[in-house]
C-alpha cells in the first residue's frame, strides 16, 4: 500500500534546508553580537 505524501528524500532534504537556516541565522546572530562587542 502506498503511503501519500511526498517520498522521504524530500522530506529529509526539506528538514536539512531548514536546519541550515536555522544553523545560519545563529551564526549571523552571534557574528552581529562578536561585531557589536568589538566595535565598544
Amino acid at each position: 500500500m502506498k503511503k501519500w505524501g511526498p517520498p522521504p528524500s524530500i522530506l529529509l532534504f526539506s528538514k536539512l534546508t531548514f536546519n541550515q537556516n536555522k544553523l545560519k541565522k545563529k551564526t549571523m546572530t552571534w557574528q552581529t553580537t562578536q561585531y557589536s562587542l568589538d566595535s565598544r
